[in-house]
């Protein structure tokens, strides 16, 4: 059984909420996903650092991350997983500016936007939908002077993401769909 295998058995187990008609930010759906159940379980946490640490395999980056928390639990696993062999620094995007402490920042875990600068980065998801918050974070890093390489989300719910990332020239990677589960699209 393959990585890939193994986690759609956890995220089965953990993840997914099937109700008559549930309201989600890109409409009405039968069907939610929730994984920050399965990122939070040693298996499921492990298996997504293994499956995007492969799948960046001939990216050459500086920095994995993304905006809210999901994107937060599966960048703190990858840059675990790549100590000693091909480190990757993690930072997560506060949904406004940080205005307190020390430094004034956006990207939590560079410790200044400055470092974002010139460095290639990928974005991550747990759930793609419409793509609005991937998109939001491609800004946010072109915006800082960074490289978007590619997006990787967990599960990609088919609701036009892939093609909204192909118009602003990047490549969404994902390793499952509603389809994976037997659920139809949307």
């Amino acid at each position: 059984m393959s990585d890939i295998d193994d986690l759609i058995e956890v995220v089965r187990e953990k993840s997914i909420f099937v109700r008559s008609i549930l309201t989600l930010l890109a409409g009405e759906s039968p069907f939610h996903f929730d994984l920050a159940s399965t990122l939070m379980s040693p298996k499921g946490s492990n298996l997504v650092a293994r499956i995007i640490y492969e799948m960046m395999a001939d990216d050459d980056v500086d920095y994995i991350g993304g905006l809210g928390m999901g994107a937060l639990m599966i960048s703190v696993c990858v840059v675990q997983l790549s100590y000693g062999d091909r480190p990757i620094k993690g930072f997560n995007m506060r949904e406004g500016q940080k205005d307190h402490g020390m430094i004034v920042k956006r990207f939590e875990g560079a410790l200044d936007d400055k470092l974002i600068r010139g460095s290639r980065v990928i974005i991550v998801e747990d759930v793609t939908d419409t793509g609005k918050h991937v998109l939001d974070a491609i800004g946010r890093v072109r915006f800082a002077g960074g490289t978007v390489v590619r997006a990787i989300t967990i599960l990609d719910r088919l609701n036009g993401a892939t093609e909204r990332l192909r118009d602003e020239g990047i490549e969404l990677r994902a390793f499952m769909t509603p389809l994976s589960f037997g659920i139809p699209e949307g």
